[in-house]
């Protein structure tokens, strides 16, 4: 009888988190001004195919607007931006090489210690080897030796598995023998060549158009990561026919915001006056408020955003950090397609 071997070592580009339209115009206006054209050319690169539906997107959120033909972030928008990026790094070639690809990972791109690692290639490549092919926690900063090694021993696993357990020791580096560079070699394509040749490679065959060179990489990562934004399901209640929320349910909802602390799932809470949105909920029915149901707090949160309300909704960048039900019963759709998780208040 033939025994079935276990499956190579494959790389997942959903593992990526996603990025959406929305969030690489924000990036994009707050480093310029411009035209939906000149917008359009600066983030074609980076994914966005429809700068026009992503710069709509931030204008029903309140977050851009146009003056004279051309886009710029609102008061809320630049807020956002500052929230999600490092905006020291004013130019957007700057921003978008060194940033985006950090939120693809999943690490926070407003950190100087982030950019200084991945602005090293052979960083660049070992934390996408650990995210796509789930070798490591991008957060650990991972060096290249060891995710090669990783990865060789997942091969090596996978064709010898009443040898190897499918995970290796923690301490590997490599390949440091003709046989581990061999089998790394040809694993990523390549029957000549060296180690430090082979990593690109691999990268350029897993991600979709990538150029040669680490800056193409970087750029087909994000892509990819852009791909993985979901697609519109679900819309925020159209303005048309709604009535403004009485004043007294914003300041009900601003109120017991500003009281609450929502916990990350790893520790500690969440800063900036961001509560999750059902937290906010269970507080509001608690203390005898309308008996309103989950989704129609939800519905009257967003129609007290565009009557003026103190507050204002944004999303969970890395759903890790929340606790898996409230960030699921917190999920709020807006009309782009995407959720949001957190009331905002000052």
């Amino acid at each position: 009888m033939t025994t079935q071997l276990p499956s190579l070592p494959s790389a997942d580009l959903t593992r990526l988190q996603a990025i959406r339209p929305r969030d690489v115009a924000l990036a994009c206006l707050a480093s310029l001004q411009g035209s939906t054209t000149i917008v359009g050319r600066s983030v074609k690169p980076w994914g966005v195919a429809n700068a026009r539906g992503a710069l709509k997107a931030l204008a029903a959120e309140g977050l851009a607007e146009t003056a004279g033909g051309r886009w710029r972030l609102t008061t809320a928008g630049q807020a956002e931006a500052e929230r999600r990026f490092d905006l020291n790094e004013a130019d957007w070639p700057t921003l978008a090489e060194w940033q985006l690809p950090a939120l693809a990972l999943r690490l926070d791109a407003r950190q100087p210690v982030t950019r200084r690692y991945l602005a090293d290639a052979r960083n660049f490549y070992a934390c996408t080897l650990a995210v796509l092919f789930d070798l490591a926690d991008p957060a650990i900063c991972p060096k290249l030796s060891a995710m090669r090694a990783a990865l060789v021993w997942r091969v090596a696993a996978a064709r010898c598995p009443d040898l190897l357990s499918a995970e290796g020791p923690t301490d590997m580096t490599g390949p440091n023998d003709p046989l581990t560079r061999t089998l790394y070699l040809r694993f990523c394509g390549l029957t000549r060549g060296n180690v430090d040749q082979a990593t690109p490679a691999l990268l350029r065959r897993i991600l979709p158009g990538a150029s040669a060179g680490v800056g193409g990489l970087r750029r087909a990562l994000v892509r990819a990561a852009v791909q993985n934004a979901p697609a519109a399901t679900a819309s925020e209640p159209a303005k048309t026919g709604i009535v403004a929320e009485p004043e007294d349910f914003a300041q009900a909802v601003t109120a017991l915001a500003r009281k609450l602390k929502t916990p990350r799932a790893r520790g500690g809470t969440f800063s900036g006056g961001q509560v999750a949105i059902a937290q906010v909920y269970d507080a509001y029915i608690a203390k005898g408020h309308a008996p309103l149901s989950l989704d129609e707090f939800k519905s009257r949160l967003w129609a007290a955003v565009r009557a003026g309300a103190d507050f204002h909704l944004t999303r969970l960048d890395i759903p890790d950090l929340m606790d898996d039900d409230l960030r699921k019963r917190s999920a709020t759709p807006t009309r782009a397609g995407d959720v949001v998780h957190f009331v905002v208040v000052e």
